[in-house]
């Protein structure tokens, strides 16, 4: 039968096909083929992002300025056969704005992390690829039928179907370049399999020619300089620079002009009896190039929340205006009325909103929050906060709610620097409540009972997909990956990539055996899938995996014990170059295999499970050799380059 809608996997076309029942032989001549349908159906157009939303929300039809900006931007693309441009800024600077205006403006693909869902690293790589087969109609090769494959999330095949795309340009539209618009770059959460020491997203160090990459970041994405070959171009836009408070003014001018502007501000300002050119400048003055802080500052006029003449009042960073605003929402300190609503709701559903992984529902709010009125909850997101929310209608109709920008979360989590101390007490009285989010999270998600006694085929997308983050957050992962029941219904993808919040050698071996079970899960076989991750777990050593696997068989012959038999291999999959030099040895107690690459990487691998733990500072040249030893109670990996360059580093 010929791959059809209902599911995606291989087909295999045999010609020349005999086959028989013992009586009697058969003979095909044609073409046979067979097709395997396995896991998940994804369409095309199912794992495009729509960045539609971003057009009212950044108010794109009133963008002004950055024309030295995208001035440079093109600049780049026409002097250089291929490249990144890397455009950096403070929080709430406009890097979205900037992003979108791009991306409308130009048959430019995209990808915006603030949209929900897209922090998703495998998410992200689907939606450019699907953009790229669509854009340069690879469809027949890349997703017959319209369905892309379930390997399409992992970052060599985005790679070779980059190259792919880049082939197709060159045939039908030579001089054309293909660029890839990536709006939060630093907000991506890679998952396992990407390599912690190449780009983020799990790009290509070397993209083909004619084909670039334009990301924005805050600062700190250090790492993306790791594994990125050159060119490169490093922009950026500084907050309190001459031409993003030019850009700021422009904007302003243009939202309050008297003839094309938005009325309803217009309107504000006039019934305020403020003059327009003083609104001007002090709404610019006090917001001082913080474009985030002008769009709320704006929306308030427009809602009649604050009157204009406010505006030059208002404090003077982000920080400080987010936390007047908290101030408000707790009320004065002797309403006692204020008070309770303020720490029996208000407090715990801004904590879940910012721990949330995914736009939530009204009922999840409040599931989450431990706030059992329905009101209470719809008050508090449509009235309360509603200009700090981005509201997704589902296709219910039921609305869900997030966090409209992550500087409102950075504060939240400590980290949004504030310029005065008491700002800075409530950001850390904040980042307690976002940490006992986590943890009421991850007790709402949990089934009640021991191992063998919870019931998890009722866990929802959001348990499957968001709960190991949680647990990891809340620092009970560990117990998390040891039940059987948890392992059987969640999002593999979504499990590993927590791998850095295990704390303990049980949890550490659970997870390498869940890892090694994968190689053979067959979606929805819970009785086949159990006894392997038995197996796995019994021969790696995990104890109290092997024992709840136990407790949760199904057959009369529960696994107890397992050996390795017969010859066996795992393949580390690490950079796309030459490998130099491998070394096996032990970091602590856990044996690790370390190797060495032309590129200049040095990478570690978990020697018995395969899992990637971590990589050096890249060398200057090719690693030449690698080491293992123990200095002064101190694990150390040294490498040296064919340079004559060495670089010492400590256990992973």
């Amino acid at each position: 039968m010929g791959a059809g809608p209902r599911g995606s996997g291989e087909s295999i076309t045999y010609q020349g096909v005999q086959f028989g029942d013992h009586n009697a032989q058969y003979n095909y001549f044609g073409p046979v083929v067979r097709t395997l349908f396995i896991g998940p159906v994804e369409r095309l157009q199912d794992v495009c992002f729509d960045p539609a939303p971003l057009e009212r929300d950044l108010d794109l039809a009133r963008f002004a300025g950055r024309d030295w900006l995208i001035e440079r931007i093109d600049g780049f693309i026409a002097a250089n056969p291929r490249g990144y441009v890397l455009v950096q800024a403070e929080a709430g600077v406009g890097k979205s704005t900037l992003a979108a205006h791009l991306v409308w403006t130009r048959p430019w693909l995209q990808h915006f992390t603030r949209l929900p869902g897209g922090r998703s690293g495998e998410a992200a790589r689907k939606s450019l690829a699907a953009q790229l087969i669509a854009r340069w109609r690879l469809a027949e090769q890349w997703a017959p039928d319209g369905i892309i494959p379930p390997t399409s999330g992992r970052p060599e095949w985005f790679s070779r179907l980059l190259h792919a795309a880049a082939h197709e340009r060159n045939r039908s539209a030579p001089g054309e370049p293909i660029v890839l618009v990536i709006d939060g770059l630093d907000e991506i959460d890679d998952g396992p399999e990407v390599d912690s020491s190449g780009p983020p997203l799990g790009l290509p160090g070397s993209l083909p020619d004619g084909v670039f990459v334009i990301a924005t970041s805050r600062f700190g994405i250090a790492r993306a300089l790791h594994g990125m070959r050159r060119p490169i171009a490093w922009l950026e836009i500084e907050v309190d620079g001459r031409q993003n408070l030019e850009d700021m003014r422009r904007f302003i001018s243009a939202v309050t002009h008297p003839d094309s502007g938005d009325e309803r501000l217009l309107r504000a300002v006039r019934d305020g009896g403020t003059e327009l050119e003083w609104f001007r400048r002090a709404v610019a003055q006090s917001c001082a190039g913080v474009w985030i802080y002008l769009q709320y500052v704006l929306d308030e006029i427009r809602d009649g929340v604050r009157g204009p003449r406010s505006v030059a009042e208002l404090p003077s960073d982000l920080a400080g205006y987010y936390a007047q605003q908290i101030e408000r929402w707790r009320g004065a300190p002797h309403d006692e009325a204020a008070q309770r609503q303020w720490a029996q709701a208000i407090r715990p559903l801004l904590g879940v909103l910012a721990a949330a992984r995914a736009p939530l529902t009204a009922e999840q709010l409040g599931l989450f929050a431990r706030v059992p009125s329905t009101e209470a909850v719809r008050v508090f997101a449509e009235e309360t906060i509603r200009p700090f929310l981005y509201r997704q209608d589902g296709a219910s109709g039921e609305p869900r709610y997030a966090i409209r920008h992550q500087s409102l979360r950075d504060l939240m989590e400590g980290r949004l620097q504030a310029g005065r101390p008491d700002v800075a007490g409530m950001a850390r009285a904040l980042t307690a409540q976002v940490h006992a989010a986590h943890r009421a999270i991850t007790e709402a998600l949990t089934p009640p009972g021991t191992e063998d006694e919870r019931d998890w085929s009722d866990a929802g997308a959001y348990a499957r997909t968001h709960l190991a983050a949680h647990a990891a957050a809340a620092g009970v992962l560990d117990a998390l990956v040891c039940d059987p029941g948890f392992l059987l219904v969640a999002r593999p993808d979504a499990v590993l990539a927590q791998r850095g919040g295990l704390h303990t050698a049980d949890g550490r071996h659970a997870l390498a055996a869940f890892e090694l079970s994968l190689h053979d899960w067959t979606p929805n076989a819970r009785s086949q899938n159990l006894t392997r991750l038995a197996a796995n777990a019994a021969r790696l050593g995990s104890d109290a995996l092997v024992a709840a696997c136990r407790r949760c068989a199904d057959g009369e012959w529960p696994i107890r014990w397992a050996s390795w038999g017969g010859r066996q291999h795992l393949k580390l999959v690490g950079g796309d170059d030459v490998v130099d030099s491998v070394v096996l040895g032990l970091v602590g107690p856990r044996p690790v295999v370390v190797s060495g690459c032309f590129d200049g990487t040095v990478r570690i691998w978990d020697a018995v499970s395969g899992a990637r733990l971590g990589a050096l500072p890249a060398l200057d040249s090719a690693v030449m050799s690698v080491a293992l030893g123990r200095v002064a109670d101190h694990d150390l990996i040294v490498a040296g380059d064919e340079e004559g360059g060495y670089e010492c580093g400590t256990r992973p």
